[in-house]
């Protein structure tokens, strides 16, 4: 583990409605998506938030019912009563309830193609001096993030109404990207043709 203290904060609380179906419990490679990721990030976290919201208890049972305990033990689940707003309000409310972290791995829970081996080599590129870290893959940026102290008290303090990308936009911050191996940071998926890659079910 990074000696950083890394607190991974996972988004699930929309309804997916472009996608047809429940995100968080689409399947991959026998698991679901939200497990998937929260297995992986485990590997690099001293804490994880789980931001909930739309079919929040079906999530929480389902991760107590399949998770080992040496993950559920780092996992905090935070509902949001206001995720209608949309993204950025789950943002600001798993930020306010993590704590003080050193840094914040924000991802989104639909991204479960993403190796183990990438979040380990992810937190390597921790460096003080940045306010955000972003990998790229040949030029093109990607997700998970990793965001410092600076843009953390920003997103506590911004409106709801506020993006990150215009929060990024507005304000000064020190950005470093990462090259990286894993074209898998360039993957979302928000349609269902966007499920074509095999392992994915409806």
């Amino acid at each position: 583990m990074n000696n950083k203290n890394i607190t991974s904060l996972i988004l699930a609380a929309g309804f997916s409605s472009r996608m047809g179906k429940f995100k968080p419990l689409l399947d991959y490679e026998g698991k679901s998506f939200i497990q998937n990721v929260a297995e992986k990030v485990a590997a690099v976290s001293d804490k994880i938030i789980i931001v909930t919201g739309f079919n929040s208890a079906a999530i929480v049972e389902h991760l107590e019912n399949r998770l080992e305990n040496k993950v559920l033990l780092k996992i905090d689940f935070v509902f949001n009563e206001r995720f209608e707003s949309g993204m950025f309000s789950s943002l600001k409310k798993g930020i306010s309830n993590a704590g003080n972290p050193d840094w914040i791995l924000y991802h989104f829970v639909d991204q479960p193609l993403l190796h183990e081996e990438f979040y380990l080599s992810f937190v390597k590129e921790v460096e003080s001096g940045f306010d955000l870290i972003q990998p790229t893959h040949k030029g093109k940026k990607g997700h998970p993030i990793i965001l410092g102290g600076k843009i953390i008290e920003s997103i506590k303090s911004a409106d709801l109404d506020k993006t990150l990308k215009i929060l990024l936009e507005e304000t000064e911050f020190s950005t470093k990207m990462w090259e990286c191996a894993f074209p898998e940071v360039l993957k979302d998926f928000d349609l269902p043709e966007d499920l074509s890659d095999g392992g994915i079910k409806l």
